[in-house]
């Protein structure tokens, strides 16, 4: 016997990103002219158009966790499939906004839905990208660059002025979340601006925290990917950016612990 569960994640950013911004170019190729002039006004600004939410778009999220012993031997493995309907940013609410709907046992359900918390940790990453540009972040240098091995990309990373604070997952313990995400992250982007890939590196580490199946550990690196997909709606002129692979990472002092998923469009909710 399975019930249908839905939960839900916001993450509220400040106001305005108000972020250093430097820029790096060499040569005077399309490219790195656009790289030259690279301000982190129109990252947001980006940010904003391609994470918009006057389009929500629900996608069928496939998620995988394996859990690895010290020796690189598989010790659990967990599978799901549920639905999540991305909403971007909302400029109204100043945050981000992402919802999960999945049909669970009835003893998952009584336990917590721990296993649908579980997918919420790729859609978390998946509101960080964003959050990350849009929010006040007074505490971040921006470098830019023109990627020279792939030509028409710009790599562009974010670094804080300041150390992070310790890393914690205490609150979101059953996300295989921090907290607080803090650390250095970098973005991919095409000449348009539009949002190829992001990567985030979780500072504050190594830190002591207690997630299942490890119990008490040290987490001594932490690393989170996105891929993303360009996607139209009916109505919508300009393409939509919603995740397509989103994978985390957690090396601890007892195992590692490897968080995948992967999006797929489905039909537009009318």
């Amino acid at each position: 016997m399975s019930v249908g569960f839905v939960l839900a994640c916001a993450i509220f950013c400040g106001g305005g990103a108000f972020v250093r911004a430097v820029s790096h170019a060499q040569t005077t190729s399309q490219a790195e002219q656009a790289t030259s002039t690279l301000t982190m006004e129109q990252l947001t600004t980006a940010a904003k158009h391609f994470f918009r939410d006057t389009a929500e778009f629900p996608l069928l999220q496939t998620m995988t966790m394996a859990v690895t012993d010290p020796a690189g031997r598989v010790i659990k493995t967990t599978n799901l499939s549920v639905d999540y309907v991305f909403r971007g940013f909302s400029p109204r609410t100043n945050s981000t906004y992402g919802q999960v709907r999945g049909n669970i046992s009835i003893w998952q359900a009584m336990g917590g839905a721990k296993v649908l918390k579980l997918a919420l940790n790729s859609d978390i990453w998946t509101m960080v990208a964003g959050q990350e540009l849009i929010a006040d972040s007074g505490q971040y240098v921006l470098v830019a660059n023109n990627d020279h091995t792939r030509a028409g990309l710009i790599t562009a990373k974010l670094t804080r002025v300041e150390p992070c604070p310790m890393a914690t997952m205490k609150n979101r313990a059953e996300t295989f979340a921090p907290d607080v995400p803090c650390g250095a992250s970098e973005f991919e982007l095409k000449e348009d601006l539009s949002f190829q890939k992001f990567s985030f590196e979780v500072a504050g580490l190594p830190a002591p925290v207690k997630v299942s199946p490890f119990g008490q550990c040290t987490l001594q690196k932490y690393h989170a990917e996105i891929e993303f997909q360009s996607v139209m709606v009916a109505g919508e002129k300009d393409p939509f950016i919603v995740p397509k692979i989103v994978t985390a990472s957690l090396e601890t002092s007892k195992g590692k612990i490897l968080i995948v998923s992967e999006y797929e469009a489905k039909a537009r909710v009318k």
